[in-house]
């Protein structure tokens, strides 16, 4: 009985771990899903406003505390919901603000800077495709209304795209 009430007692205090966290374990399946036996990873972003926090969030996330990691060679299927109230334009981008690969978004300086797209509108959905072809850290970002001079986007909508040598997808949070 004793051990039944310790396992009790660690499966609480592990549910209260996470869900300190942002996403917790049971909920990281519905943003992301690797298809067995191949190397497509569905990812799917939602970005909106969370009342409860009183800022913009991805997948209910606050900014920057989200890390999405993928294997290098990864195809990635990303479709982007914009649940927010204001128009988004979103990419995968390198510290150059230049999108990190093929197809992984909307160019900023091409797209947002030079032809003022309008941005996916809010209840829109938008599906990237692209291979994770270089390791290294990449944003995932909202760079319709610019970046600030640490790259960081004026909509404060951005998380964390790691691509690592080997391994497994994941979804962890801060």
């Amino acid at each position: 009985m004793k051990r039944y009430q310790g396992m009790l007692a660690g499966l609480a205090a592990m549910s209260a771990l996470l869900a300190g966290c942002g996403i917790q374990a049971a909920q990281a399946s519905q943003y992301l899903h690797v298809e067995p036996g191949t190397s497509n990873v569905y990812l799917k972003v939602v970005s909106g406003f969370s009342n409860n926090l009183a800022e913009n969030t991805i997948d209910g996330v606050p900014a920057g505390d989200l890390t999405i990691t993928v294997p290098k060679g990864s195809v990635v299927h990303m479709k982007v919901t914009n649940d927010g109230p204001m128009p988004e334009t979103f990419g995968v981008y390198d510290r150059n603000v230049q999108l990190a690969f093929n197809g992984s978004g909307d160019p900023w300086y091409s797209d947002v800077v030079l032809n003022a797209v309008d941005g996916l509108a809010t209840g829109q959905s938008q599906t990237y495709t692209f291979t994770a072809s270089r390791v290294g850290s990449y944003t995932l970002a909202d760079l319709l209304n610019g970046a600030t001079n640490s790259n960081i986007p004026v909509s404060n909508i951005w998380e964390t795209l790691k691509v690592v040598p080997s391994g497994r997808a994941s979804l962890t949070t801060k």
